[in-house]
Order: C-alpha cells, then sequence, then structure tokens
C-alpha cells in the first residue's frame, strides 16, 4: 500500500504479496486493516489513512 499512496489497490493485490494469507475471500485481510488503523490512530468510521474502496479494495492515503 505504500508504493501505492493515493492509489487504490485490490485485494488481491494485497493477498497475494502477504505472504501469511492464502484466501482472497477471507476476512483476514479485514481483521489486518483493522489492527492496522487501530496502531495508527486510524478510526474506521472516518478513516484518514486507510481508506476502503467499495468494491476494489484499499487505499492509503496520506
Amino acid at each position: 500500500m505504500i508504493r501505492q499512496n493515493g492509489f487504490s489497490i485490490s485485494r488481491e493485490q494485497l493477498v497475494y504479496n502477504c505472504k501469511s494469507l492464502k484466501d482472497k475471500g477471507s476476512k483476514s485481510l479485514d481483521v489486518i486493516i483493522g489492527r492496522l488503523r487501530s496502531k495508527i490512530g486510524d478510526d474506521s468510521k472516518n478513516p484518514e489513512h486507510i481508506h476502503s474502496v467499495r468494491g476494489i479494495g484499499y487505499k492509503l492515503v496520506g
């Protein structure tokens, strides 16, 4: 996500590049994103840094 700063990255790309994840349909990615948000102090209801892009994946801003 850091390399794609400002651009959306698909769930499939994130799963493919993460060695600990195997299934793109799994909710494990959502849990990991939630933990990242809490560590950087980003609110999931009003995100400043990690935005969910419906139907695509996620976008890192900032």
